[in-house]
């Protein structure tokens, strides 16, 4: 289906259709610059948002909506993995003050395992220390590794590699 029929389907106002498609349709600063399928780019740019606007008592900053998606996905596919205790305090948005200890990008995988390939890298890697433990005895720290695809799909096991690695 063309986005034109899928936007009148959604809204009859043909008009506002118009206007979207044409808003949509602009050149953006990344199709300006000649990186708009540059993955690099696009991870700096996603390390920038998650950790720029960060405020350590912030309940609404990008990290931790960030962290709301990732729970409420993992929750309807029934295969969460993270602390009951963290779950609670993120959507409840009760998670102690958190700063940010360590971001980057291009983080080769053997800094977590030895014996992986120097080229098998992470394309973003953010940590963030709690200032208080959620659960006494808790973890202090949460870390977040993003494998970043444009124009790209599954390859090689990448992500099982870098799951099983981190």
């Amino acid at each position: 289906m063309e986005i034109q029929q899928l936007l009148s389907a959604f809204n009859d106002n043909i008009q506002q259709n118009i206007d979207l498609i044409d808003y949509l349709g602009r050149a953006n600063i990344f199709e300006t610059i000649g990186k708009a399928r540059n993955e690099m780019t696009h991870s700096k740019m996603l390390e920038y948002i998650l950790t720029a606007f960060h405020e350590p008592n912030a309940p609404e900053s990008p990290m931790v909506h960030l962290l709301d998606i990732l729970i409420k996905r993992s929750l309807q596919q029934g295969k969460n993995a993270m602390p009951e205790e963290l779950v609670n305090a993120v959507l409840c948005r009760s998670l102690p003050p958190m700063a940010l200890a360590e971001h980057d990008t291009e983080v080769p995988l053997s800094v977590y395992r030895k014996g992986c390939d120097k080229k098998d890298r992470l394309d973003i890697y953010l940590e963030f220390v709690l200032g208080n433990p959620i659960k006494k005895g808790g973890r202090t720290s949460i870390r977040i590794f993003i494998e970043n695809k444009v124009q790209s799909s599954e390859h090689d096991g990448q992500t099982i590699t870098d799951y099983d690695t981190c």
